[in-house]
């Protein structure tokens, strides 16, 4: 992310203008997919946390070491982070893997292996990914990612690397290079692609930023990376000026005249703003080759209400009539609260020199400012305006919504129909612990539950257990879809997360686990992570002669071979090394030798996994 602070250009870029255009935006795409789309337009706290944990993962171990080195002057570190166990030594933990026991602990086969090391300051210094060989239990080198840092510690290299063959040899794959001025602010970034030909790096591309004594963008360039003399060549360039208080007064756009070897103008924005740094005028010009100079193209006026937006409209630079003509208009109104309390899209219309409301929302609050009740109107074919949504919302003491409901407008009856509803649950500290979603049944007249999201946290605030379920479309009933659990040791660093898959006799079945280990000594994270070994029934294990997948690597296709086993349908999914579904397909009566065929784009190293009704298995796939 580059360190621009884009409060610095002036109010433009935090109005509510352009809020409510993307609202528009938003509106239009709502009419084609269905007022289903509004359930985003209210988010509860903390979604974040639930679409992003593997990030968060990362971090909190980031910050583990953060928050150790503070903890004492002392180097090294305690031995260990209390309640978590030393690294096992390579050579003792593959022992246990090769036992032929019964026992459950060794349903557990181990499957890749992440080592990331820290430097003192608990900045990640690099890591190293490797799969485990079960054939010949070991560890095998697959990629690795080194970083450097400034003296202030801002990331300025990081370089991926892939293991080359059988070699042992690290080849570069991508570099990334960053740069920055005393103040922290981000001066280049370049991106780089080892070039095997040349055997050297090639640059993707490059862009350069010039700031003002304030800190103040003022300059950024594109650049674009030419082969024949393995150099950079300039692309386009925007510039900014601002005045004495830090408005952001003209903006330019600019192309690289490669023949001349220049710049070429090609568009400029004059902003003028009132005493309060809030936008008034915008005059947008494109440039003109040929009679070299600026040409009109559009004008935004806006005015004001007590410091928030009344009225903004968009002219168009007519050329024939050499005058602005109304395009567009946006209109708001508040409460004497100054909540907002209804919003009005409109268009010019020439016919009658008037203004025709497209879209229209008008919005009841309670007495904290939280909207209760949100009504959308938009014209119909007939040109008239009509009602099409209304979203209700519903929130605890402390703010959180607790039920958010949509209805659509019934147009035959001219009433108000529920569409669908989202019910939320929260703890004492504010994180959301439950999600029911809901769809109306007309038939019945009464509210259906189709999906339950569920979370719990420890008195700390940490995710210790996920899970999502759906009703099934067979018998009516909920049926598990996904389920993940969080082990943390007393520092509350992770040590240990678990995936689960739903079995047919309604139970969660392990299916994936990670454990992290913490060695303060090396400053190093070790991560494992393993796959559950394929099982029929209870007690009798799916060995390689009653199941196989061939040809592996695959140029595209396999056969499975499920052996003597008769089942009626399976599924296969594949599932790549980021842990997401790319592919799943059901298999109806398989036998010794069903062919699948994969689409030509699914390509690379993956997990497949096959479970039915009597059935589950796990492996290592490769398509190429």
């Amino acid at each position: 992310m580059k360190n621009i602070n884009h409060e610095r250009f002036g109010s433009f870029f935090g109005n509510q203008i352009l809020l409510n255009r993307i609202f528009v935006i938003l509106s239009i795409a709502a009419i084609a997919c269905g007022s289903k789309s509004f359930a985003q337009e209210i988010e509860p706290k903390n979604s974040e946390l639930y679409s992003q944990w593997e990030t968060q993962t990362f971090n909190d171990i980031q910050e583990y070491w953060k928050s150790a080195r503070k903890a004492t002057n002392d180097y090294p570190l305690r031995k260990y982070p209390p309640g978590v166990e030393l690294i096992p030594k390579a050579d003792s933990y593959r022992q246990p893997f090769n036992s032929t026991s019964d026992s459950i602990a060794q349903e557990w086969t181990l499957d890749r292996r992440w080592i990331r090391m820290y430097d003192l300051s608990g900045q990640l210094n690099s890591e190293k990914e490797s799969w485990w060989d079960l054939a010949n239990t070991v560890w095998v080198d697959e990629a690795k990612v080194e970083y450097l840092y400034d003296d202030h510690g801002n990331t300025i290299e990081e370089i991926q690397y892939a293991m080359y063959g059988d070699s042992e040899i690290w080849v570069g794959q991508k570099r990334f290079n960053w740069s920055y001025d005393s103040l922290g602010n981000l001066l280049e970034d370049a991106k780089y692609v080892w070039d095997n030909n040349r055997n050297n790096w090639k640059g993707i591309e490059k862009q350069s930023w010039t700031y003002d004594s304030w800190s103040f963008l003022t300059r950024e360039i594109t650049y674009v990376w030419i082969s024949e003399g393995a150099y950079w060549a300039n692309e386009d360039k925007q510039s900014w000026e601002y005045d004495s208080l830090g408005n952001n007064v003209e903006h330019r756009r600019y192309y690289w005249d490669t023949q001349n070897q220049q710049w070429g103008n090609e568009t400029k924005e004059e902003n003028e703003f009132d005493s309060n740094g809030d936008l008034v005028e915008s005059i947008g010009y494109i440039w003109d080759n040929e009679q070299n100079n600026w040409l009109s193209g559009f004008r935004l006026v806006i005015t004001y209400d007590k410091s928030k937006v009344h009225e903004s409209i968009t002219y168009i630079w007519n050329v024939d009539q050499s005058e602005w003509l109304p395009g567009m208009k946006e209109e708001y109104k508040y409460d004497e609260s100054g909540y907002q309390i209804e919003y009005g899209f409109y268009n010019w219309d020439t016919d009658s020199d008037a203004w025709i409301c497209r879209i229209s929302k008008v919005i009841t609050n309670d007495e904290n400012g939280y909207p209760i009740e949100i009504i959308f109107t938009q014209v119909d074919f007939q040109g008239a305006l009509q009602n099409w949504g209304k979203h209700k919302v519903r929130y605890d003491n402390l703010g959180n919504i607790i039920e958010y409901t949509i209805y659509t407008w019934d147009m035959d009856n001219e009433n108000w129909t529920e569409d669908s509803k989202s019910v939320y649950e929260f703890d004492i500290e504010g994180n959301m612990t439950k999600r029911v979603c809901y769809v109306w049944n007309v038939l019945s007249a009464s509210w259906k539950k189709e999906h339950d999201y569920s979370y719990s946290f420890s008195p700390s605030g940490k995710l210790i257990e996920s899970s999502y379920y759906a009703i099934s479309l067979v018998n009516g009933e909920w049926q598990g879809k996904r389920r993940t659990t969080y082990a943390y040791d007393s520092n509350d660093s992770i040590i240990t997360s678990t995936q689960f898959r739903w079995d047919q006799d309604t139970t969660w079945t392990e299916i994936k686990k990670k454990e992290y280990f913490y060695d303060t000594d090396a400053n190093t994270v070790e991560i494992l992570a393993y796959f559950k070994k394929i099982y029929i029934g209870i007690d009798q294990e799916i060995t390689s002669k009653s199941i196989r997948v061939f040809p592996n690597p695959s140029s595209g296709s396999i056969t499975l071979d499920i052996g003597e086993v008769s089942v009626e349908s399976l599924k296969l999914e594949i599932i790549n090394l980021s842990g997401k579904s790319v592919y799943s397909q059901l298999l109806k009566q398989p036998n010794s030798s069903t062919i699948i065929n994969f689409p030509d784009n699914l390509k690379g190293v993956f997990i497949l996994m096959i479970h039915g009704n009597r059935i589950q298995g796990t492996e290592k796939l490769i398509i190429q």
